[in-house]
């Protein structure tokens, strides 16, 4: 599941550097990176990206204040994917810890 998890990640990384979403790129960038140094603390950090306001759930990407579908789809798709994927491999490593 982590190269899975590493992919997806990846492809998010590329469709926000590829729509001026540099931040959040930054971001995941950094969390890739920590998926090698430190699995668990990393998928609860992607995990994090996830919730309150301003979150990355709620980023839509926008090119001359007109949102992007196709690209749009694509990042909705993938942010399902990540959150979905981070969700099992969560509930796996904390049923391995009881």
């Amino acid at each position: 599941m982590k190269n899975e998890i590493k992919t997806t990640v990846v492809s998010i990384i590329y469709i926000l550097s590829h729509n001026d979403a540099n931040a959040w790129a930054k971001i995941f960038e950094e969390l890739n990176v920590e998926l090698e140094n430190d699995y668990e603390a990393a998928l609860s950090s992607l995990r994090s990206v996830f919730g309150g306001a301003g979150s990355f759930t709620d980023l839509v990407l926008h090119k001359n204040k007109v949102p992007l579908t196709q690209e749009n789809n694509e990042l909705y798709a993938l942010k399902n994917k990540l959150y979905n994927l981070l969700k099992v491999e969560l509930a796996k490593i904390n049923s391995h810890k009881k």
